[in-house]
């Protein structure tokens, strides 16, 4: 068995605390990073569903005619 001083174990268990800490910042930050893609991607996919329904419509209505013109 490894027996430390006092000063040692104090020393590891600083440094475990910050590695701790600095590993659950990190995990937040790209949690956070993932839910504002997460978002973005939500809102493309939107404007393409209302898209592809606007060129249904004008297909439907339209038969055919130029979407662009």
């Amino acid at each position: 068995m490894i027996t430390l001083s006092t000063g040692t174990a104090s020393v590891i268990l600083s440094i475990k605390s910050v590695f701790t800490s600095s590993v659950k910042t990190a995990v937040n930050n790209v949690n956070q990073r993932l839910h504002q893609t997460n978002q973005q991607f939500q809102k493309v996919k939107r404007d393409l569903d209302r898209l592809l329904r606007q060129a249904v419509l004008h297909l439907i209505t339209h038969g055919g005619a130029p979407f662009l013109a």
